[in-house]
């Protein structure tokens, strides 16, 4: 019988063409990992539609950077008594139900209504697969139906990518993230 890892399939899945390892754009060293969708890919290394859009992707970029360069980075852990409290601090966020173990980058642009999400999930501590992204402006509430189905979308593509492993799952933030603060 042969015995593999969530890591042995994550390498699997990057020689498959269906995650790419994201680098710093400043070649910094990387202290933590992500690995990235076509569709997310796409996203942030262009081709763009416009100068402005390539603008917003361009800091998207710059913030995921950030993740992996091992800043400190500010993260939003869901509160059961109010699951939807804004954290408008957070770069990343632990969404609700936290069950679903599906989480949100946030690009922290100066506008939030015109900021950019990730949506991924943890393999491991500090390894991110980013799946899927949506434009704040587009999900309205968080108790909208464009949430729940980036949720979806999310946890569907996980499924597709690692059906027999599940994402990483913790009793508290350094068990994802190294170097984060509770906002």
């Amino acid at each position: 019988m042969i015995y593999m890892s969530i890591h042995s399939a994550i390498g699997d899945r990057v020689s498959e063409g269906r995650l790419f390892p994201l680098t710093h754009t400043l070649g910094f060293p990387e202290t933590r990992r992500m690995l990235v969708s076509n569709e997310v890919t796409a996203l942030v290394n262009g081709p763009w539609e416009s100068n402005s859009w390539e603008a917003r992707c361009m800091g998207l970029r710059a913030s995921l950077d950030r993740f992996l360069d091992g800043t400190i980075v500010q993260v939003g852990m869901p509160d059961p008594a109010l699951p939807y409290e804004r954290k408008p601090k957070a770069f990343f966020r632990l969404l609700h139900p936290a069950y679903d173990q599906v989480w949100e980058i946030r690009d922290l642009h100066k506008n939030p209504k015109l900021s950019l999400r990730v949506f991924g999930r943890f393999a491991d501590v500090d390894l991110f697969i980013a799946l899927g992204w949506q434009s704040r402006d587009k999900l309205g509430k968080p108790t909208s139906s464009a949430w729940r189905d980036a949720r979806v979308a999310c946890k569907t593509a996980w499924t597709n990518l690692f059906y027999v492993y599940p994402p990483q799952i913790g009793t508290n933030l350094h068990d994802y993230i190294s170097n984060a603060v509770p906002v």
